[in-house]
């Protein structure tokens, strides 16, 4: 399955919506920032009536105040944000098969409690074991930052010091590396949902995990074969091209994994 064809197909299907797929991009980008633009606000509101300071103390420690609203914006984001999510992904999963949906449909996810209560679910399991995973590469990550700290600070030696630099640096890296592979077991989750919206939570990240075996390093690949994209949104308006590029290869791609299984 070679990537310039995926991505090539990726375009054959934008060809006509990109304008209704930089809308949709637009929007969520919208939706999700909102809950911060109003977390800010009500945090300079409190502090203009004197409730909240916003003194250096008050960021190293906040106050309960702060903490909850950070709460709130949290809880409202994932509640707001996760069901316009996969309403988006599912318009972006029916293109890359050559279907066409209509911008409202999006918000589908909003209108049936069931599925609505069901992907925010399934992301919060996802969510959990993803986090969990990177707590633990961590640890490695941790100790060798430690013994380097703890060795520089006992010697002089400046050969010493630039092995060990180099050493925790490598280690790192591979670290990093490792666990992102080990992350892609749960790439097809969303998109497996997508396509079979009944099946049980549990049986769709058993099957993730089944049809990524022996592709997590290869789908990497793909995503990172997007860098250069990537790099381009540091100037804010290609994301209006990358992020519809992106998704729909990616759908594409995750469509012909899945159906290859």
């Amino acid at each position: 399955m070679s990537y310039r064809y995926i991505k090539k197909q990726s375009h054959q299907a934008l060809k006509n919506n990109w304008f209704c797929a930089a809308k949709i991009i637009l929007t969520f980008i919208l939706i999700f920032i909102l809950p911060y633009a109003f977390e800010v606000l009500l945090l300079l509101l409190l502090g203009r009536f004197g409730i909240i300071n916003f003194s250096g103390a008050a960021f190293t420690s906040p106050n309960p105040i702060m903490l909850a609203v950070t709460l709130i914006r949290i809880i409202v984001t994932i509640i707001i944000a996760t069901p316009l999510y996969f309403g988006i992904l599912l318009w972006y999963w029916e293109l890359a098969k050559g279907n066409r949906h209509e911008f409202y449909e999006c918000f589908g996810f909003f209108t049936n409690r069931k599925l609505f209560f069901r992907v925010i679910w399934l992301k919060l399991s996802v969510g959990i074991r993803v986090v969990a995973s990177f707590l633990i590469a961590l640890i490695p990550i941790s100790i060798s930052m430690f013994l380097f700290e703890m060795i520089r600070a006992h010697t002089s030696k400046s050969d010493i010091f630039l092995l060990l630099l180099i050493c925790s640096t490598v280690l790192s890296i591979v670290t990093i590396i490792s666990i992102s592979i080990f992350c892609m077991r749960y790439l097809l989750v969303d998109f497996i949902y997508i396509a079979n919206p009944d099946m049980p939570i549990r049986e769709i990240i058993r099957q993730s995990k089944s049809t990524m075996s022996g592709r997590k390093a290869n789908s990497l690949c793909f995503i990172l074969s997007f860098s250069f994209w990537f790099l381009m949104c540091i100037f804010i308006l290609p994301i209006i091209y990358v992020l519809p590029y992106f998704t729909t290869s990616l759908s594409s791609y995750t469509r012909k994994l899945y159906t290859e299984e």
